[in-house]
């Protein structure tokens, strides 16, 4: 560690200590974005082991449903919350601790996707599409974080980000911005939490591929981008893929790393993954030739 540099957990995101205990029977897990998708699947595979669930979704009926579809709906129970909204997000804070008492497990899942270009993307698709995968992910911790650091339970913060955050791809500009943000956020919460001693609290990153979700649809039903470049991507995307993961394996993924204490959990299709290593590679060989001389 350099002088000056602040307390870091693993890089390779590994807390053993913490593996499983706050997934235990009988414990509780808020999802966000839990009326569908990957929120959903996720909520229901987290009561599949026994977790006492708060499913939050803009839409109520949405959270509603998903709660009549755990395997125990009475340990459920439906919040209806925008994330975007920090005082919402602070009351339904508030609502789950009465109802449930200490929350275990945070799930920040809720994220949305606007096609466009870095430069004809709309001011109200970018305040929208931060507002929602940025600002939601930071109003859910502002809201819970406090109070799992009070419990001084075992706990854990599961933010889903996207390979989108580790890959660029053309045409979604706000949902990639977006999604680099929650990976950068979520890796600085985990040494937050090492620098202040709070070990009872684990981070997990999710990090999935093209999953059969309906956020491409929901992408297209709020209109046709301008830019014929997002116009094609959108066209592409909203169709059914072969190579998309379905959400229950997204989720029962993400259920297995938690169980084993991971940070990093990452799933794409394999033509992304020459991608991402090139990437990095041309990151490594940049810091070798641009840092010497400038640097002691």
């Amino acid at each position: 560690m350099a002088a000056g540099e602040p307390p870091h957990r693993d890089a390779g995101g590994q807390d053993p200590a913490m593996s499983g205990a706050a997934l235990a029977e009988g414990h509780v897990a808020v999802v966000t974005g839990g009326g569908s998708g990957i929120g959903r699947a996720l909520a229901i595979r987290l009561a599949q082991l026994g977790m006492r669930i708060a499913v939050v979704d803009l839409k109520r009926e949405a959270a509603e449903a998903t709660v009549a579809a755990l395997p125990h709906p009475a340990r459920g129970r439906a919040f209806a919350a925008d994330v975007a909204d920090a005082g919402a997000m602070r009351r339904c804070a508030e609502a789950v601790s009465a109802a449930f008492g200490p929350v275990n497990l945070l799930c920040n899942n809720a994220g949305i996707l606007r096609a466009g270009t870095a430069w004809t993307t709309s001011e109200s698709d970018w305040a929208l599409t931060l507002g929602i995968n940025v600002r939601g992910v930071v109003n859910g911790l502002a809201a819970f974080v406090p109070g799992m650091i009070d419990a001084g339970k075992p706990a854990r913060i599961l933010n889903t980000a996207s390979i989108g955050g580790l890959c660029p791809a053309p045409g979604v500009a706000s949902y990639i911005a977006s999604k680099y943000a929650v990976v950068g956020l979520t890796e600085t919460l985990r040494d937050e939490l090492a620098a202040g001693g709070h070990d009872h609290i684990g981070v997990s990153l999710l990090c999935p591929g093209g999953v059969a979700t309906d956020i491409w649809q929901g992408a297209n039903d709020a209109g046709r981008p301008s830019d014929r470049l997002a116009r094609d991507v959108l066209q592409a995307m909203s169709a059914p893929r072969p190579d998309q993961a379905s959400a229950e394996g997204i989720a029962g993924l993400a259920v297995e790393a938690m169980l084993a204490g991971r940070f990093w959990i990452v799933a794409a299709q394999p033509s992304l993954h020459g991608r991402i290593a090139e990437r990095h590679r041309a990151i490594s060989e940049a810091i070798g030739r641009d840092s010497p001389g400038l640097y002691g």
